[in-house]
C-alpha cells in the first residue's frame, strides 16, 4: 500500500485498555471451565486473538452495548476450541 511504511499514517483504531481487560476475564474463565491453567502469556495471547475476532464480528467497537453482547458468544466458542484440542490425541503433555 505504501513504497515506505514509516510514512503511512499511524492507525486510527486505539485499544481500549477496559476491553482487553474484558477479554482477558473471558479467556481465564474460558479455560477454568476446560480445567486447564495456562500460562499467563497464553491467556494474553488469546485475548488478542478474540480481539481481532471481536474487530472482525462488530460493526463498531466503540459501541458497548453490542461488544458486551459479542464477548460471551465468542467465550463459548473459545470454550469448544479448548475442549476440542484437550479431546484430541497428542495435545497434552507427552506420557511418560
Amino acid at each position: 500500500m505504501f513504497d515506505d511504511p514509516a510514512k503511512a499514517p499511524p492507525p486510527s483504531l486505539q485499544v481500549d485498555p477496559q476491553l482487553m481487560e474484558s477479554l482477558y476475564k473471558a479467556v481465564e474463565v474460558a479455560y477454568r471451565e476446560t480445567k486447564q491453567k495456562p500460562p499467563p502469556h497464553r491467556v494474553a495471547n488469546e485475548a488478542a486473538t478474540l480481539f481481532n475476532v471481536l474487530l472482525s464480528r462488530v460493526p463498531d467497537i466503540r459501541d458497548a452495548t453490542i461488544v458486551n453482547a459479542v464477548i460471551p458468544a465468542l467465550a463459548k466458542e473459545l470454550v469448544d476450541r479448548l475442549a476440542k484440542a484437550a479431546a484430541e490425541p497428542g495435545s497434552g503433555k507427552r506420557s511418560a
